[in-house]
């Protein structure tokens, strides 16, 4: 039973953690996007210490990368297990159709559910770190020149960066949820035999056939055959 609630849990909490760690994972991975594209993937580590990003700041795009695929990792673990559940249903019901791809519309509304929330957190953070960073620095805040004037292709790499991991994001959700249709539907037509058989702990009256029972049998109802009738002396 346990086991069973922790399963169900489980979906809930990768929902709340779903949005945070996707956003995480974008400024991270779009900051040094942006700085590479300034300086040259080869001179990325050069670049970002010599911008004040030193341990923390590997640090933190470590932690976030780490939780982001771990969340991801689970959400595929998922997925493979609806598959199985949806393999051993079709066994079951004596059905060998192989599982349907989610449509494309529901992948893009997945995609476009996400997308501009995601975008909108990864560039609020973004203009955030970098005003604290100026205000550490110099002693002002930048407002939105970092994103206009001092990296020129900030909005179009936190855009592209963003899309794809709403894109993966999508992805998963969508064929997620293929999976729980396609289960549901399947248990519907699943025989009414297979929810009647008898089950562990039952007792041995009720294993006991139907066809055994003195009200099915050939001569129920009937009067007693005539050599079986008593004699009056």
């Amino acid at each position: 039973m346990s086991n069973s609630r922790s399963a169900r849990r489980l979906p809930r909490a990768l929902a709340g953690l779903r949005l945070p760690l996707l956003a995480l994972a974008g400024l991270v991975v779009a900051h040094d996007a942006i700085f590479a594209s300034e300086a040259g993937a080869a001179r990325l580590g050069a670049a970002l210490a010599e911008s004040g990003h030193g341990a923390a700041w590997a640090l933190l795009t470590g932690l976030s990368l780490a939780a982001a695929t771990g969340v991801g990792a689970l959400a595929l673990a998922r997925v493979r297990r609806l598959r199985r559940t949806l393999d051993e249903g079709r066994r079951a019901s004596h059905r060998e159709t192989a599982a349907a791809r989610p449509p494309a519309s529901a992948l893009g509304s997945e995609v476009l559910s996400i997308w501009p929330r995601l975008t909108f957190w990864v560039v609020l953070g973004f203009t955030v770190q970098e005003n604290v960073e100026s205000l550490a620095g110099t002693g002002r805040l930048a407002g939105v020149e970092p994103l206009l004037i001092s990296h020129p292709l900030a909005l179009p790499i936190l855009g592209l960066v963003t899309l794809a991991l709403a894109a993966i994001d999508g992805l998963l959700r969508s064929h997620t949820r293929q999976l729980e249709r396609q289960i549901r539907a399947l248990r519907v037509r699943l025989p009414r035999s297979a929810d009647l058989r008898p089950q562990p702990g039952w007792s041995t009256a009720a294993r006991v056939p139907a066809r055994d029972s003195i009200r099915r049998r050939p001569e129920a109802g009937r009067a007693p055959p005539l050599h079986a009738r008593p004699v009056s002396a």
